[in-house]
């Protein structure tokens, strides 16, 4: 009998396997360790350069904007001072200081008067202003600033030259400011008729005149609340309060105007120039009133009364070169006397004025009055009763530009 003898083998482990990896040679964790700085300083080099280039970018923003600052700020200050001085001079000297109380690159501003330019800013249809070199009125200040290698401060250096491929960098910046001053001036109908009532009825008088003789009311001051000449008062006042609670810097003038009659101790005068440009607003409404306790008689002379309204718009001892200049001229009749009103629209088109027209009531030459504003680039307002004379002044007014832009 055969015995068959078993032998168990012992299991191989990873202890015993002959085909195990050698252990790491101590050069091979120096080659490791030296691969690793080199990505760590490749890496700290990007990072660096990433976060000169964020430095540089925003350095170049700051000063953008530091710059735009002082140059807004010089340029409002120029057309404050204009609008307040008349002096060109002192406008420049005012933009020099204000822009050196401003820091740029960490130096104060400095701007030439090469930098600051004047001129007219007018508004566009689409609602932008245009700037005209010199042009008239002479309503805002260009200042053209920059920090480049001509200006009196150089360029402005890099904190971190080298990163950008620059060592400096070069800025300009432009801002223009405007303001509206308004010279204004009413030419007022003050003919017989405006001591009419509303009606389109002729030499119909209102209240207790109403039926008397036309000869008698004639030479009677008007009604002091009915009257067409105190539904005019009424309206200018309301103009006058709209325009000084619109802050415009405004001076307004009034001139009256009739015709020049003689009839026995009664006489008037084509036009009167009742108040020269100023801000007295309440002398005007005082000299309206002081008007309609007289007769008003008279025939229509509107000509001579627009004349007499462009001298005073015209007068340089009051106006300002910084003033837009408006006449507003209404009556409730027809020329009886004097020059061609079309003649005299065409010389205040010559002379940048704008002339706004009313015609109040029926018995106005409304295709006269329509004619003269279009001629001089105004409005024209029909007004056939008291409500719509006042909305007339009141849109004249809200209508004059106040601060322009930048």
């Amino acid at each position: 009998m055969h015995s068959i003898a078993y032998t168990r083998s012992k299991p191989v482990t990873s202890h015993n396997r002959s085909d195990r990896r050698p252990a790491c040679h101590p050069k091979t964790h120096e080659h490791r360790k030296g691969a690793i700085l080199v990505i760590v300083a490749a890496l700290i080099v990007m990072l660096a350069t990433i976060g000169s280039m964020t430095i540089g970018i925003a350095q170049i923003q700051l000063v953008r904007a530091e710059l735009r600052m002082a140059t807004d700020a010089a340029a409002k200050a120029a057309v404050t001072t204009l609008g307040r001085t008349q002096s060109l001079s002192s406008a420049r000297q005012a933009a020099r200081e204000i822009a050196a109380l401003h820091q740029v690159a960490g130096v104060p501003f400095q701007i030439t008067d090469a930098n600051i330019e004047f001129g007219s800013a007018v508004r566009q249809t689409n609602g932008t202003f245009s700037f005209t070199l010199n042009g008239n009125p002479i309503n805002a200040a260009r200042i053209t600033a920059n920090r480049t290698n001509g200006s009196p401060l150089g360029s402005v250096p890099l904190m971190f030259p080298g990163f950008l491929s620059a060592t400096n960098f070069q800025a300009v910046q432009e801002a223009t400011a405007a303001r509206a001053d308004h010279d204004i001036c009413l030419v007022l109908d003050r003919s017989g008729s405006m001591a009419w009532d509303l009606t389109s009825k002729k030499f119909s008088y209102p209240g207790d005149l109403n039926g008397k003789s036309t000869i008698q009311n004639y030479f009677l001051p008007p009604h002091a609340t009915l009257s067409r000449w105190a539904n005019l008062k009424n309206a200018v006042s309301l103009f006058i309060t709209e325009v000084d609670s619109q802050s415009y810097d405004a001076k307004i003038g009034l001139v009256t105007y009739s015709s020049t009659f003689n009839f026995g101790t009664f006489s008037s005068v084509a036009s009167t120039t009742e108040q020269w440009l100023g801000t007295n607003y309440a002398a005007i409404n005082t000299r309206l009133t002081a008007i309609g306790t007289k007769p008003l008689i008279g025939d229509t002379n509107i000509g001579q009364g627009m004349t007499d309204g462009q001298t005073v718009l015209l007068d340089t001892t009051r106006n300002r070169m910084t003033a837009i200049k408006t006449m507003i001229l209404i009556t409730d009749g027809i020329v009886t006397q004097g020059t061609d009103p079309a003649m005299v629209a065409q010389s205040l088109k010559t002379n940048r004025i704008v002339c706004h027209t009313i015609s109040f009531g029926a018995n106005a030459d409304k295709a006269l009055m329509a004619n003269i504003a279009a001629i001089t680039g105004g409005r024209y307002y029909d007004a056939p009763n008291s409500t719509a004379l006042q909305a007339a002044f009141q849109d004249i007014a809200l209508s004059l530009p106040s601060i322009l832009t930048r």
